[in-house]
């Protein structure tokens, strides 16, 4: 058990790495397109009182979560792009990992997991919602989808009780 624990730690490691370098080369990158009126013009994410407001604001995209992540990462940083492009690559980062703990719950085979996250974090189609600052609603609806299937697959191998299928499909390597 300590040994496998000690793998997987180490291989999400392994994926932090590798996407701190695949994509360090985007912190400096600026402000495009739909940023400007959805993240520098916005005057409700720059004041923290209206955070709720901004939240739900009326703007060309009315994207709740994200614009809450937007006047956060604003609140924390004004204006700076930096900060915007690290939240969005940790986030694909974070993904990654929790597709790899998803995964190796019920693949028997440990290099399919690594193999598939791996994939999963370099695959050139991740690119554009981790570089451009809106797609990071990508992002996040693969964050909360990963999120779910991983607390799930986790309660189901701990309460079978809960899943009132008699034969529960499970994948096996």
């Amino acid at each position: 058990m300590y040994r496998l624990l000690r793998v997987k730690s180490s291989f999400v490691f392994f994926l932090s790495l590798c996407g701190a370098i695949l994509y360090i080369g985007n912190l400096e990158a600026p402000f495009v397109y739909d940023d400007f009126r959805q993240i520098v013009r916005n005057t409700k994410l720059k004041d923290p009182s209206e955070i709720v407001d901004a939240s739900f604001t009326d703007t060309h995209q009315n994207r709740p979560l994200q614009n809450l992540t937007f006047a956060i990462n604003w609140a924390i940083s004004p204006n700076s792009r930096f900060s915007f492009h690290l939240f969005n690559n940790a986030l694909h980062i974070l993904n990654s990992a929790i597709l790899f703990l998803f995964l190796s719950s019920f693949v028997k085979r440990q290099y399919l997991p690594q193999l598939a996250s791996f994939f999963f974090l370099v695959h050139p189609l991740q690119v554009q919602s981790v570089t451009y600052i809106m797609g990071r609603i990508s992002l996040l609806q693969t964050f909360i989808t990963l999120l779910i299937l991983l607390v799930f697959s986790n309660l189901e191998a701990r309460t079978p009780w809960l899943i009132s299928c008699e034969e529960r499909p499970r994948l096996s390597c």
